[in-house]
């Protein structure tokens, strides 16, 4: 067999994934030019072909727990399901095949457990390996030719002395024919009176039979009363034809035979290298996706489409799968016996695994980082709002209160307008910080996706987080409603073009004693601000002349060149 070429991997996911539980088949690709979908909704799998004919690689195991269903939709559809790994296939659940032909083929054995049941039009159950070559025959034709015609005269797939065993315990309903294949076919016994059963549904005699193909002698079908291990419609006879051995192991009928589950019998010519070639080869591009929207993902400048991604979305759950079977430290027997198959691939298979967990991670981080965003860009236009609330209400106390309580209402505005000033610096101090932390973040994560590349191909998330910084109201500090600069309030100098809110006005008494209510009253008369020098009211004559009339500033070092408050 071929060596594994050097596994190439573009970090490319199309949604995150649920990790499916073990109790379900996991890790399910469509390959040979099949596809299909793959979707779990609690312990439910659904599994459609898009085509007649469906091969699906199953890096994870193919297995369904007590309780758990999986269905196989269309009508007349054939599946084959290659599974990869070193245990046993157990289906103590439903496998619902309907009116499709199932074939299910695990070098290490499969059993249908006491409560497991297969329904299906044909049931196929493989202990044998087939190649690259027969899975593109059945991709092509919906057969395998060792399984057509008569399986007693027809070569079945190699069958190595190390195949496992096909055993079952629970119920298998067919349309038309059953063929078993392993190194041993039991229908076993499990109890007093309960057998595993066989069930036909079709009333074509012809179609009724269970066929059963060993590479030793070992055969072992319990005899007891037809009813429980056959069924039949109609009186139609069925029947149990073994290629080797025989169809009874003798003896007392209520004897019960145990049987031997096999399992970490995987062999190096039971996994395709050309198989996971072509699985890792589907990875290997360029791709791009913007923050503003994660559902889009471009391969060589070109949107993927849905069919793609889900393509994608497979490959890499087949190799996380697989490879997490490599580290079951609860099974260290069958996680080395894979190691050992995996040979070379072992390690490559690990770096894409890194590669592939890095780049979720990092996926799952944006919508985070963009949220953050948006509420971080949130709270600061609050602060705007409710500054430009407080200076409309402070300034229309200037212009027009009156009476006794006028100082006091002033006051009380002024306060307001204070804190609402603070407010909004410390919101914009806090939009200015996270958004220079969250574009760094995505250099960071650009950064460690090209790390981790292989071979070169990488994902490429672009964009930018942007500051919307707003314009905002300045306060009046006289009856004119005229700003010369110089406010003379605590919150007058907002408006200084500097993005951190921080107030380089040499005049502004943030920070400074409170004017006293006399000096505010006389604020409201004069033109002058008592507290101001002659050296000072030259620079805010210069600073007024480069202004615009109105009462509006903008917040930003972004446009500081045009802002007509700038210092």
């Amino acid at each position: 067999m071929k060596k594994l070429n050097k596994l190439s991997l573009s970090l490319v996911v199309g949604s995150l994934l649920f990790t499916q539980s073990y109790a379900l088949p996991s890790g399910g690709k469509f390959t040979h030019g099949t596809s299909g979908s793959i979707s779990v909704s609690g312990g439910t799998m659904n599994i459609s072909g898009s085509k007649t004919n469906s091969v699906i690689q199953w890096g994870g195991g193919f297995n369904i727990a007590n309780g758990e269903t999986v269905n196989f939709k269309g009508n007349g559809y054939n599946y084959l399901n290659i599974v990869y790994g070193s245990k046993s296939s157990h289906i103590d659940g439903t496998l619902e095949g309907g009116t499709n032909n199932i074939f299910l083929i695990n070098p290490n054995g499969i059993v249908v457990g006491k409560d497991g049941s297969i329904n299906a039009n044909r049931v196929f159950l493989s202990a044998s390996s087939i190649g690259d070559k027969e899975m593109k025959e059945f991709a092509k034709d919906g057969k395998i030719s060792a399984f057509e015609g008569n399986p007693l005269t027809t070569a079945s797939p190699v069958i190595k002395s190390n195949a496992g065993n096909v055993i079952n315990l629970g119920t298998i309903t067919a349309g038309e024919r059953v063929v078993m294949v392993g190194n041993q076919v039991s229908n076993m016994k499990y109890g007093s009176t309960d057998y595993g059963k066989f069930i036909f549904t079709n009333k074509k005699e012809q179609s009724n039979t269970v066929y059963l193909d060993v590479y030793s002698n070992d055969i072992f079908v319990i005899r007891g009363p037809a009813s429980n291990t056959i069924k039949k419609e109609d009186s139609i006879m069925l029947s149990i034809r073994p290629n080797k051995g025989s169809t009874g192991p003798g003896g007392d009928p209520t004897d019960t035979i145990g049987y031997k589950e096999t399992s970490d019998l995987v062999a190096k010519d039971n996994i395709s290298n050309e198989v996971l070639n072509s699985i890792f080869n589907d990875l290997k591009f360029n791709s791009s996706v913007d923050i503003s929207d994660l559902s889009k993902f471009y391969k060589d400048g070109k949107i993927l489409t849905a069919d793609e991604l889900t393509s994608i979305n497979q490959s890499m759950d087949f190799i996380t799968a697989l490879y997490g079977q490599t580290q079951d430290s609860n099974n260290a027997t069958f996680a080395n016996a894979l190691k050992e198959v995996l040979g070379n691939s072992y390690g490559n298979l690990g770096k894409a695994n890194q590669a592939i967990i890095k780049t979720k991670e990092i996926l799952s981080q944006i919508p985070k980082i963009t949220e953050q965003q948006k509420n971080i860009q949130k709270a600061y236009d609050q602060a705007v709002d409710a500054y430009n609330e407080a200076v409309k209400k402070y300034n229309a106390a200037l212009s027009g209160v009156t009476g006794s309580n006028a100082s006091e209402t002033i006051t009380a505005l002024k306060t307001v307008l204070d804190k609402a000033y603070n407010d909004l610096k410390n919101a914009e101090a806090n939009l200015e910080s996270t958004t220079a932390s969250n574009n760094s973040s995505l250099k960071s994560s650009n950064e460690t996706l090209a790390s981790v590349s292989i071979d070169g191909y990488k994902l490429t998330v672009n964009g930018e987080y942007l500051a919307d910084y707003k314009t905002v109201n300045k306060p009046n500090d006289n009856n004119s409603g005229s700003n010369n600069g110089n406010d003379g309030t605590d919150s007058g100098d907002i408006n200084n073009g500097n993005n951190n809110g921080s107030n380089n006005n040499p005049n502004d008494t943030i920070g400074q004693q409170e004017p006293d209510i006399a000096t505010a009253l006389l604020m409201q008369t004069t033109d002058e601000d008592p507290n101001i020098n002659e050296d000072d009211k030259q620079a805010s004559i210069d600073e007024a002349s480069t202004q615009e009339s109105g009462n509006a500033c903008i917040v930003s070092d972004n446009f500081k060149a045009g802002n007509p408050c700038s210092r």
